[in-house]
């Protein structure tokens, strides 16, 4: 699926994730369920690999 409503990527976000949230923003961190469906409401991405969180892991 296109997602040929995005304006713009966000990939450092310049403080703390969701800060600066807007109407039409969502979260790309691997992506495949942004990508699985349409996304018409959908204007800007939000880069959170870049943050470089440790990944999760089951204790």
């Amino acid at each position: 699926m296109d997602l040929n409503t995005i304006t713009e990527v966000v990939r450092r976000p310049p403080g703390r994730p969701g800060a600066e949230w807007r109407a039409g923003d969502a979260w790309l961190a691997g992506g495949t369920w942004l990508f699985s469906v349409v996304q018409p409401d959908l204007r800007r991405l939000i880069d959170l690999t870049a943050l470089r969180w440790e990944s999760l892991v089951p204790s």
